[in-house]
């Protein structure tokens, strides 16, 4: 297994399941109409909402399992497992409880955002999409336990399969069950990656004979997972809250519609900027190790990925601005002046978020999260509230302009804030620039230019 195969499944990971969510997006569209979508996206919303409940028994598997398997014996897969089987445990118990308690609320507070047609629609999903809801975050563990056991191609190419999985069962099952096939289909989706993840789990901890059941709680290991995560699922909570308090307040201020038109700009932007934020998270070890020997060696590293990061989001963002009446007649069949300016708008304030993705994870190699957590907050609680405010000023067309401003200042906060706290550069200098310039000459076949030299 190398760093580069590990990042190009991923990066085929990110490709193909987009590629899955336009399918599924475009039947939506094509067969129910963009307010169903606009219904689809509210009630993952509303249910996903529970999740501020995680104890954070997940969010630091992948470490604890790594750390674990350093010594590649019997005794090191043991001891991996404690961590895998409690993360399933508790996930397991965790969001079986949570879907029982969050479907009441849910179904009482639909009418608040919704009525008429759309909440009957919508009633009608929700018991599939809390259903849903449970199955992906048990899922996760699988997924996680897998990147800490160094699988992460392994997990690439099950996500694959199991991808291909929710779009034949959406297929198949939206024109009878309208909005419930496309839950179905997701629902597939989480089965194949619970089960086929955990029989890779024990291919791989050479386990014939340690029992099939992934779900089971070992103290120790829980105590120790907790005190970790619980750091990180507090970021992480305040960081979620984003999608679906933004979403409610779109709804509930400018319409079903305008949530529609957003959930398709929002979600090509978003998942073209997975396909540049997934593999850097192969950064966070590599800036911690800098950080604890050679604070020079982190300035440069952090400058140099930063750049490539910074580049990389440039180009994308600028094509999803310039292509932005493609991508309506390739969504809607024609061109929405709506969803143009949405897209516009939106790439420019996530250029912004994917440029400052480096120093995010320098923050959280170097224990610096404060600023993280700002971001996050400006996202996730200054946002709808900056939507709510123009609402009620009479100024609900500059919603999405809001939005697109709150994404981007979240994201130069976190840039300064983390590059000055851990002291590096906060934007890549001139050298750095033309050395990738240079590089990128090289690798294209032409002759970098000359160096200058001084004459004695």
């Amino acid at each position: 297994m190398t760093l580069r195969r590990n990042v190009g499944w991923n990066v085929v990971e990110v490709v193909v399941s987009s590629l899955v969510l336009f399918l599924v997006f475009k039947l939506i569209v094509a067969q129910l109409g963009v307010t169903s979508l606009g219904v689809w996206s509210l009630v993952l919303s509303v249910t996903s909402i529970a999740r501020v409940a995680d104890v954070g028994a997940a969010a630091g598997l992948s470490r604890y399992v790594g750390i674990a398997r350093v010594a590649k014996d019997a005794e090191a897969d043991r001891d991996a497992l404690r961590y895998v089987r409690t993360a399933f445990g508790v996930n397991g118990l965790l969001y079986v409880i949570l879907a029982l308690l969050i479907w009441w609320p849910a179904w009482k507070a639909l009418p608040l955002v919704t009525h008429g047609s759309d909440l009957v629609e919508a009633r009608a999903l929700l018991p599939y999409a809390v259903a849903s809801f449970a199955m992906l975050n048990v899922a996760s563990v699988a997924t996680i336990a897998l990147i800490g056991l160094g699988r992460g191609e392994r997990k690439s190419m099950l996500t694959l399969g199991a991808t291909a999985v929710q779009a034949v069962v959406a297929i198949a099952a939206i024109g009878r069950f309208g909005l419930v096939g496309v839950a179905m289909g997701q629902i597939a989706q989480y089965l194949v990656l619970t089960i086929g993840g955990w029989l890779l789990i024990r291919r791989e901890l050479r386990m014939a004979a340690s029992g099939w059941s992934p779900f089971a709680i070992d103290r120790a290991a829980l105590r120790e997972m907790l005190g970790f995560g619980a750091r990180l699922q507090g970021l992480n909570i305040v960081a979620f809250l984003f999608e679906p308090l933004v979403k409610i307040a779109i709804s509930s201020t400018a319409g079903l519609a305008t949530l529609g038109l957003y959930e398709l700009a929002s979600r090509t932007i978003l998942q073209v900027r997975q396909v540049v934020v997934t593999p850097t998270q192969n950064l966070t070890p590599i800036y911690a190790a800098s950080f604890a020997s050679d604070r020079a060696a982190l300035d440069r590293t952090y400058q140099q990925t930063s750049s490539v990061t910074i580049a990389i989001a440039a180009i994308m963002m600028g094509a999803i601005f310039v292509g932005s009446p493609v991508l309506s007649l390739i969504w809607l069949g024609r061109i929405d002046p709506s969803f143009v300016a949405y897209s516009m708008l939106l790439s420019v304030g996530w250029f912004g978020n994917i440029a400052a993705s480096p120093a995010y994870l320098l923050g959280v190699a170097t224990g610096v999260l404060r600023w993280n957590i700002v971001a996050a907050g400006i996202l996730s609680f200054g946002c709808p509230i900056f939507v709510l405010a123009l609402h009620r000023l009479g100024a609900t067309a500059l919603t999405v302009p809001a939005i697109a401003v709150s994404v981007l200042v979240g994201g130069i906060v976190m840039l300064r804030g983390n590059a000055r706290a851990v002291e590096v550069a906060v934007l890549p200098g001139r050298a750095v620039w033309r050395d990738i310039w240079n590089a990128l000459r090289t690798r294209l076949g032409l002759r970098p230019p000359p160096v200058s030299r001084e004459v004695p």
